[in-house]
């Protein structure tokens, strides 16, 4: 499906992009990955949690889309972003 393919390529560029980086680098940038894909799953479990335990208003997609602002943009500014 379409969301695999995706998921596979996203892996793929990013062990790519790991492979050129030295030892140090390489350590470094896989610490964090592994903070976004924690925080991620994170993230999404109390998200799916909202969206299927209550009902769905502008007040909660603001909530949603408030939280990801909070939770990501920060470490996307500190890691990503130098």
């Amino acid at each position: 499906s379409l969301g695999k393919i995706k998921i596979y390529l996203l892996l793929h560029s990013t062990y790519s992009y790991l492979c050129t980086l030295s030892k140090y680098e390489q350590t470094m940038k896989t610490s964090v990955i592994v903070r976004f894909v924690v925080l991620g799953l994170l993230w999404l479990g109390l998200v799916g949690y909202l969206v299927t335990h209550v009902k769905m208003t502008l007040y909660i997609a603001f909530v949603i889309v408030a939280s990801a602002i909070i939770v990501f943009v920060p470490m996307y500014k500190k890691y990503i972003r130098k």
